[in-house]
């Protein structure tokens, strides 16, 4: 997929979740809509954090990283989205169930930055599996 179809993408999508996200803030009380109405607004708070992380971390990693393949960029950008979204997401949920406090809130960024080095060592050792590392010839 072409980088500008990409964006288009991405931003019509954030664009949508976030006029839902005010929406469901507007006309939905969470007295009355009950679990729907609670999980129509975790949920479209996520994607417009997620949408606003994904094209933000492209640009400014483009902007420091010229001279990287956009692919890689984008996947980059894309991953650390939904874990900044989680992270987010995760602590309003936390929040409004009123267990968030800073133990709970350092397990989740703990739990979430462990599932980046994961990701992030299973990228690196692929790459230097194709350069010819340590096993290869």
């Amino acid at each position: 997929m072409p980088l500008n179809r990409y964006f288009i993408i991405m931003g019509t999508g954030t664009a949508i979740a976030a006029a839902s996200w005010v929406m469901v803030l507007m006309f939905l009380s969470p007295q009355v809509s009950g679990t729907i109405g609670v999980a129509l607004f975790f949920v479209s708070f996520f994607l417009v954090i997620f949408g606003i992380a994904s094209i933000v971390g492209y640009l400014a990693r483009r902007l420091f990283q010229r001279d990287e393949i956009a692919f890689k960029l984008v996947a980059l950008s894309f991953r650390q989205a939904i874990l900044i979204a989680t992270l987010m997401t995760g602590s309003l949920f936390l929040q409004s169930r009123g267990y968030f406090t800073w133990w709970t809130a350092l397990l989740l960024l703990l739990f979430l930055t462990l599932i980046e080095a994961f990701f992030a060592a299973r990228t690196t050792s692929g790459r230097r599996t194709q350069q010819g590392g340590a096993h290869g010839a």
